[in-house]
């Protein structure tokens, strides 16, 4: 060993310099060191943690002269914070710029907490504001993430080689807007990047760079929010926690967002940033119950969220499980639960109407204007459709045949053919809960709605979820 050697070795590291160390290490190197070199320090985790974000706020502000990160770290508040409260603040600040669907404000309000608990996360499910056209408050949105999320970095376009350099640098929440003029089906390589880092065992590229051509591994880890018109290619929506998005109505009761929100944004960010401190320990070895309506997928994508939820406690636990059932797509949503509330609400319907036989159109129209159903939007492709009714009719031996109603000959369904389905699938009688439709001094003539206002996000959900009890796996 050379002298130089023995005098290096002798030197005991400072806190501080072992805090830089670690800084620069990857994130992923850095999850598999954080618990000793904490113990080792005599430093509590979640200290060691802020210390970390610190010094790397500091690094990506700084290491470049022109162009240089400026990458919002929000410092935990000197107060603890109550969870519940916490949140039902989160979903009021939403609900006060959004036009947001029944439930989506609490997916959202999971899903800020969990950029700020990200150390904990063992899935980085993407939060996706989708819309039918321009106009319908994707940007609004993820200018509110901005002031919300950790370390938060929103662009209107990016590149393969930008998006996992800029990762593995800066460790930002991405904020990625405008993504349907970039991000389309012929995109494999951008799209295969955002796909790896869904889980942290996936979440690398390998590139050879410098002079001599070394492999190098880049870490793709990291929340990220997608704003789009019309639809997410498959695998990436399959990943995600979509919020389908409506233009604003003038009777909608939300307010512009303008700059001057900015600081409010920031103290709330600030109250996250410490709830998410005191907790990240609890959340990293938390196991949630999932609900078995959702298939694994789209299990993954809500588990950390769950997490968040249940620390937080009140009726959260109840409302995020809730709001999973009712964002995920019908293919998200095992065809069981699905089947059986529609032959549930199809019983409501032939009780309402006193007939004994209604036409596949008759059933769809009926369908599509009951609250908290997914027939309105069944699927994300709209109304459900006569040709989704019979499928999901089939399974019970079901299927359509020419009746006739007065004159006409339409294709439809006979009450007794429902006999022996009711009778297995459904309690006897009435239903749990019978669904509602929209007042008709709400609804068009075709059921759509008039405004915003009939479903209060921040209203904590019945104890019976869509009609049937919630079954729960580990």
């Amino acid at each position: 060993m050379s002298t130089g050697e023995s005098v290096l070795t002798s030197q005991p590291e400072t806190l501080q310099s072992a805090v830089t160390r670690l800084a620069m290490l990857s994130d992923l190197e850095y999850e598999r060191q954080r618990k000793a070199e904490a113990k080792r320090l005599d430093i509590r985790l979640p200290q060691l943690d802020a210390e970390v974000n610190k010094v790397r706020a500091q690094t990506s502000r700084t290491s470049s002269p022109r162009g240089a990160l400026m990458l919002p770290m929000h410092e935990p508040c000197s107060e603890s914070v109550d969870g519940v409260e916490l949140l039902n603040e989160l979903v009021e600040t939403l609900d006060a710029f959004l036009v947001l669907p029944p439930h989506a404000s609490q997916a959202v309000a999971l899903w800020i907490v969990h950029t700020h608990a990200f150390a904990a996360a063992d899935i980085a499910p993407r939060l996706a504001f989708v819309s039918p056209e321009k106009r319908c408050g994707k940007t609004t949105a993820l200018k509110v993430l901005n002031g919300l999320v950790q370390r938060a970095l929103t662009t209107a376009n990016l590149t393969p080689a930008v998006l996992f350099r800029i990762i593995e640098a800066a460790k930002p929440t991405l904020l990625i807007d405008e993504a349907d003029t970039f991000l389309g089906d012929d995109k494999h390589e951008l799209r295969g990047i955002l796909n790896s880092g869904h889980e942290p065992e996936n979440a690398r590229v390998l590139r050879c760079t410098g002079e001599k051509f070394e492999p190098h591994t880049f870490s793709t880890w990291a929340p990220i929010a997608i704003a789009t018109i019309r639809r997410l290619p498959d695998t990436l929506a399959d990943r995600s926690i979509v919020i389908r998005m409506k233009r604003k109505l003038l009777t909608d009761p939300v307010r512009r967002f303008t700059r001057r929100d900015v600081p409010k944004l920031s103290i709330l960010a600030r109250k996250i940033a410490r709830w998410a401190v005191d907790n990240v320990d609890s959340l990293r070895d938390a196991e949630p119950e999932v609900p078995e309506d959702l298939h694994d997928r789209a299990a993954d994508n809500w588990r950390p969220l769950f997490a968040i939820a249940d620390r937080a406690g009140g009726d959260w636990a109840k409302r995020a499980r809730y709001a999973a059932l009712s964002l995920s797509p019908a293919d998200a949503v095992e065809d069981r639960s699905v089947s059986v509330m529609l032959l549930q609400d199809i019983r409501v319907v032939f009780q309402q109407t006193g007939s004994d036989k209604l036409s596949s159109k008759d059933i769809c129209t009926r369908l599509s204007i009951i609250e908290h159903r997914p027939w309105a939007d069944y699927g994300g492709g709209g109304p459900i459709s006569q040709s989704q009714l019979a499928h999901l009719l089939d399974r019970y031996g079901i299927r359509p045949g020419t009746i006739r109603i007065s004159e006409d000959t339409p294709k439809g369904y006979k009450l007794e053919q429902f006999d022996d389905a009711f009778s297995r699938y459904l309690p006897p009688g009435e239903p749990a809960t019978t669904p509602q439709t929209h007042r008709e001094s709400d609804s068009t003539a075709d059921g759509t709605q008039r405004n915003g206002d009939a479903t209060n996000s921040n209203q904590s959900p019945p104890d019976d979820v869509c009609g049937a009890s919630v079954a729960v796996r580990g």
